[in-house]
């Protein structure tokens, strides 16, 4: 088995496997190895050698979770959808290219003829944009082959960065690779600054190609292709179209649970707020009926008081105070507290003013 598939069984990465071979000194199959036995080939297998001083007997890789129900379907539908692609090779010209492909085509021809005018306008050694280069033909080729094939098995949209089948789009790379590697720094090359630093990161300029679906499947899907001389990205394109195709009953039902899931978040949610709401308009309720409860017992001392003022005003004479009368003032107090009494409008006006409060009467 692959260590691209392998790996995720134990919950780590293809290259985290395979450091951990290599400090046990224990062999596994380079790359290209599984095209070949696919293809019917018998390649060499190396032989685990003794021992070395100081190695482990051993080693603790602690397992991932059994796949799942979903993620076992997604493994057999790779398994059938690698057999259907197996004869898919990658076109030899850009004839009948695919219409994205064209686009790309079209578009750095667009930006190339205008570097080239900067150029004569401007001067300089080269424009900023160069003409397409065997890797640039490389790419719109194997892209062109993708995406076509993709049209036939379903995907409605196709662009030259994801695909989309119904609700799911997977997206994707297909670039140029810049391996970084490490280089020991010479004396003369350290900085006074860094005087411990032993090497530096660098870019590795090759002609190698990487594919990546960007789009997280399955858990031990395969989702990154590297070509190399003994196994060209070309040869592989089955394996991805494969891939593609069974993730997306993978992803349809993944879709599906987490649409139900966030279903259940927005009606729990919904139901919080109502909740709330309902707290504080019987929170708002009982402070209106203990507003309409002091008003009462306010309009009530205020019907005695002026029952006093109208005894005492029955035995001295009735001078005119701020132009009114006395009978006129007593008119003035009480129109002002049949306002202010609730009962004056009756027991039903209580009630039908508790019914109108709602959560956002009082801010406090």
């Amino acid at each position: 088995m692959p260590l691209m598939r392998l790996a995720p069984r134990y919950g780590i990465t293809d290259k985290g496997l395979a450091k951990i071979c290599s400090r046990l000194n224990v062999p596994y199959p380079p790359s290209g190895y599984w095209l070949k036995v696919n293809a019917g080939k018998s390649p060499a297998k190396v032989a685990l050698p003794p021992a070395q001083g100081g190695t482990r007997d051993y080693v603790i890789i602690t397992p991932t979770p059994e796949p799942s129900s979903e993620e076992l379907e997604a493994e057999s539908a790779f398994a059938k959808a690698l057999e259907h692609f197996k004869a898919i090779e990658v076109c030899k010209t850009l004839r009948g290219q695919h219409p994205a492909v064209a686009e790309l085509i079209a578009d750095h021809d667009r930006r190339f003829a205008e570097a080239k005018r900067e150029q004569r306008m401007w001067g300089g050694s080269s424009p900023r944009v160069g003409p397409l280069t065997e890797v640039d033909h490389r790419i719109h080729r194997f892209l062109s082959t993708f995406l076509k094939e993709a049209g036939k098995v379903g995907f409605n949209h196709v662009t030259a960065a994801y695909v989309q089948s119904g609700k799911i789009q997977i997206e994707f790379s297909l670039e140029q690779y810049w391996p970084q590697f490490r280089r020991t720094l010479e004396p003369h090359e350290r900085s006074p600054f860094r005087p411990n630093q032993k090497w530096t990161q660098e870019i590795s300029t090759t002609s190698q190609l990487r594919f990546r679906f960007l789009t997280k499947l399955w858990r031990g899907a395969p989702s990154v292709w590297i070509d190399d001389p003994d196994s060209p990205l070309e040869g592989r394109i089955g394996e991805i179209l494969a891939t593609l195709v069974a993730a997306i009953p993978f992803l349809e039902r993944k879709r599906i649970a987490e649409e139900g899931k966030e279903r259940v978040r927005i009606e729990t949610e919904r139901r919080r707020q109502q909740e709330e709401i309902r707290r504080k308009i019987e929170k708002n309720r009982w402070r209106r009926f203990s507003e309409l409860s002091e008003r009462w017992h306010a309009a009530s001392r205020i019907r005695s008081f002026i029952a006093q003022l109208e005894v005492k005003s029955s035995l001295a004479d009735d001078p005119l105070a701020g132009g009114l009368s006395r009978d006129e003032w007593l008119a003035w107090v009480k129109q002002r507290l049949s306002v202010h009494d609730p009962l004056e409008a009756g027991v039903d006006a209580i009630w039908s003013n508790l019914s109108g409060v709602t959560s956002l009467d009082y801010s406090d």
